[in-house]
């Protein structure tokens, strides 16, 4: 699916230093409070390490750690969002680190508009909608992981 289409209505909203951001609901298969992570000695700084969900081990990346260089706040409303990854090895599991995410699942009117900015440090954020009087960006899964980082979290 475009990302991008006015189809992509439903989104499960979060918040990155002041700045809202969303997930397709079509990727995420659980909202989960954060539970204990572990650490994975030499991963990226943005990958705190792995979780247990339902008897399947998950890594979790920190997309604010990711977006803003800040690591995320462990807030009574910080999640990890376990969504459907296409890794090079076929779907996978991998867990979001997210703040502020008790807004969940929000309709968005209109879908998303393009940003008309390319961005090459950040080519996972996509286009922009109005919800509420703020904007929110649009954070596309196939784009979010360097390959680096795909070849350490999902080895062929």
């Amino acid at each position: 699916m475009n990302d991008l289409s006015p189809n992509t209505t439903s989104a499960l909203f979060f918040s990155v230093d002041g700045q809202q951001y969303a997930l397709d609901i079509d990727s995420v298969r659980a909202v989960v409070p954060v539970l204990e992570i572990r650490v994975l000695p030499g991963a990226p700084d943005f990958v705190p390490g792995v979780i247990s969900y339902r008897g399947r081990i998950v890594p979790v990346i920190d997309i604010s750690k990711m977006l803003s260089g800040k690591p995320a706040s462990l807030f009574y409303s910080t999640r990890i969002a376990i969504v459907d990854y296409q890794a090079a090895t076929g779907r996978r599991l991998l867990g979001l680190l997210i703040e502020q995410a008790t807004k969940s699942i929000q309709e968005v009117a209109g879908g998303w508009e393009p940003t008309g900015v390319a961005t090459t440090a950040a080519p996972c954020l996509a286009g922009i909608a109005e919800k509420d009087g703020n904007t929110v960006q649009l954070v596309t899964l196939n784009e979010l992981l360097p390959e680096s980082v795909r070849q350490i979290l999902f080895p062929t």
